[in-house]
């Protein structure tokens, strides 16, 4: 290994946008939010499994390095992540893992069927907050 070659860490390069990052993390609150209990009740699961938020990172770090002052940038880094977390769901689904990132999946914590009916959800709400 080189030694000349300066380790970043995603935090590192997180940095420059963390605060955005915590809203970010509330906007997609705002996108999910149902008046379901069930809906409440996995949302509430899905926000533990969040992840990194690498994609809102690098629409963020892009929008800052363009300088644009576009105050959706936000939203559409909550629709980013929002993608992510939908295809993961689905994913988990057909493959019927039930653990992703150490946390229960949604097919593992509820049922393949709640897991199918919330990604569809999420995918919805994307493409109306779009709209």
């Amino acid at each position: 290994m080189n030694p000349q070659v300066a380790r970043v860490s995603l935090r590192d390069v997180q940095r420059p946008v963390a605060d955005e990052l915590e809203n970010v993390v509330l906007e997609l609150q705002r996108l999910i939010a149902a008046d379901f209990p069930i809906v409440t009740e996995v949302n509430e699961h899905l926000l533990q499994m969040k992840g990194k938020l690498f994609r809102p990172t690098l629409l963020l770090l892009s929008h800052r390095a363009a300088r644009c002052n576009d105050s959706r940038a936000l939203t559409l880094a909550a629709i980013v992540e929002l993608i992510h977390l939908a295809t993961l769901v689905h994913d988990d689904s057909v493959d019927h893992s039930g653990l992703r990132g150490g946390l229960p999946t949604i097919n593992g914590l509820f049922s393949h069927q709640i897991a199918v009916i919330m990604g569809d959800y999420l995918f919805s709400r994307w493409v109306s907050e779009l709209v």
